[in-house]
């Protein structure tokens, strides 16, 4: 005797959709960016650029991120300094979705500003300056790794203490003005 199944009649729940609590938190932990999300934002756009960025630091392809920034800032800023940072902050993108994404544009650069939400914080206010450069937008500036990079910077203090030296502190400051500086460099010589 042959028998044949066809369904199990078994019925997987829906996933909650994700809602805003009165606190500003996400209900729930929004899903991760996927390949779909990507191929819906128009290319060739600064969106596209940070849901790229985005996507690549979820699901961690470090040659993406590093290829996110303008080669100025990876030269600058350094490449192992700028994955370790994102490395140490990785959390603050798995969990959260940029939402609310609005674009400035101005003399070549673009001013992509959004609100970082999540279920376990308030929502912050980020933004990300970005330049075309060779046919592709590059990020010159960001928020969230400008407060990654004191944190990474302050983390490779000496080895066994629980709280930073005020050398890696002052170095983790440094590293993130002189990467906000570099963005305004940039941003002073294209209005000339």
């Amino acid at each position: 005797m042959l028998a044949v199944v066809t369904g199990c009649g078994v019925k997987t729940p829906a996933a909650p959709p994700v809602h805003t609590l009165e606190d500003g938190r996400l209900s729930i932990d929004p899903p991760p960016v996927t390949l779909a999300d990507l191929a819906q934002e128009p290319r060739g756009t600064p969106r596209s650029a940070l849901m790229g960025l985005w996507f690549s630091i979820q699901w961690w392809d470090e040659p993406a991120i590093l290829a996110a920034y303008a080669p100025g800032v990876v030269a600058h800023v350094g490449r192992r300094t700028i994955a370790g940072a994102w490395d140490l902050r990785r959390g603050s993108v798995i969990g959260a979705r940029p939402r609310n994404v609005k674009l400035t544009r101005s003399r070549g650069l673009t001013l992509v500003t959004f609100t970082r939400e999540s279920r376990t914080a308030a929502p912050v206010q980020e933004s990300a300056t970005l330049s075309l450069l060779g046919g592709s937008w590059r990020i010159l500036h960001d928020t969230m790794l400008e407060d990654a990079l004191a944190a990474y910077v302050q983390s490779l203090g000496p080895r066994g203490q629980q709280t930073p030296s005020p050398a890696a502190i002052r170095r983790g400051i440094e590293a993130s003005r002189r990467f906000r500086d570099f963005a305004a460099t940039r941003a002073a010589r294209r209005e000339r």
